[in-house]
C-alpha cells in the first residue's frame, strides 16, 4: 500500500470498479489515497443499487463537479421509474462520463434476434392432488385473509396469517416445479448401472412433475439436433432434481 502511495500515478484503470463504490471500503480507502492524473472505472454494473453509491463512484471520476452527495441524494435518491424528467436529466449528466459497450455493438450479426417462448404447463395429476390438499389444509388462513381484505383487517392477528400464507405460498410454488421439494431430503438414486432400476426411477421422476415431463420432451429432441441448452431455475432442489434427470437420462450435463 505504501509503494503504490508512493508513486505519483499518470493514469489509473479500475477493473470491477462497482467494488470501490462503498466509500468506507478497505479498497476504496486505498484508493483515495493514491495521486494520480487520470482515472478510469471498468464496470459491468455501473448503475448501482442506489443513488449514494453513483454518487460515489462519478465522485471518484470528477470530485470537483461531484462534491455534494447530499444534493445529489435529494435529487436522484427517490427518483421512481416513471419520474421521466428526472431519469434523463440523470442520464446527460453521466454521458461525459461513460461509454456503453453493448452487446449489439460488439457482436453485432453474430447473435440472432432473441425468440421468446411461454409454454404453459399443467400440473400433473399428484402435482394437482397435492395443490387441493395444501389449500384443504389452508383453507381457515385463506378465508381469514380474504375476511382481512375485505373488512380492512380490523382486528389483531394480521402478521400469523400473512406469514401462515407466506408459507403456503412457497409450497405451492414448489409443488408447481417438483412434489419432491416438499420433501426434506431426495430419495436415493440408483446404480446406474442398473438398467431396471435406472428407468423406473426416471420414469417416478418425470411422471410426476408436469415441466420436467416437458422438458423430458425438449431435452433429447434438442440434444439430436446439436444445441446446448441453458436452464435457469429460482429453487436450487429443482436443478438438483433436473441433474438426477439428466443422470438418470445418460444426458452430458
Amino acid at each position: 500500500e505504501r509503494r503504490l502511495r508512493a508513486v505519483p500515478w499518470s493514469m489509473l484503470v479500475f477493473d470491477e470498479a462497482h467494488r470501490l463504490k462503498n466509500p468506507e471500503s478497505r479498497t476504496r480507502v486505498v484508493v483515495d489515497g493514491l495521486r494520480y492524473e487520470h482515472v478510469a472505472l471498468l464496470t459491468g454494473t455501473p448503475v448501482q443499487n442506489c443513488a449514494s453509491e453513483l454518487y460515489s463512484l462519478l465522485h471518484l471520476l470528477d470530485p470537483r463537479k461531484f462534491h455534494d452527495a447530499e444534493a445529489f441524494e435529494l435529487r436522484f435518491g427517490s427518483m421512481a421509474a416513471q419520474d421521466g424528467e428526472a431519469s434523463d436529466e440523470l442520464q446527460k449528466m453521466l454521458a461525459p462520463y461513460m461509454l456503453r459497450r453493448l452487446k449489439r455493438d460488439v457482436l453485432k450479426d453474430e447473435i440472432p434476434e432473441k425468440k421468446e417462448t411461454v409454454l404453459p404447463v399443467e400440473l400433473s395429476a399428484k402435482q394437482k392432488q397435492l395443490y387441493r390438499a395444501l389449500l384443504s389444509q389452508n383453507a381457515s388462513a385463506l378465508a381469514k385473509a380474504q375476511q382481512q381484505g375485505e373488512g380492512g383487517g380490523g382486528g389483531g392477528g394480521g402478521a400469523p396469517v400473512a406469514t401462515s400464507l407466506s408459507n403456503v405460498f412457497v409450497k405451492l410454488r414448489q409443488l408447481c416445479n417438483h412434489p419432491n421439494i416438499l420433501e426434506k431430503s431426495d430419495p436415493p438414486m440408483p446404480k446406474l448401472s442398473d438398467a431396471y432400476a435406472v428407468r423406473t426411477t426416471l420414469q417416478r421422476l418425470v411422471g410426476c412433475s408436469g415441466k420436467l415431463q416437458l422438458l423430458s420432451k425438449l431435452l433429447p429432441k434438442l440434444r439430436q439436433e446439436g444445441r446446448k441448452v441453458l436452464i435457469f431455475s429460482q429453487m436450487k432442489r429443482m436443478l438438483d432434481i433436473i441433474e438426477d434427470y439428466c443422470a438418470l437420462s445418460f444426458l452430458p450435463y
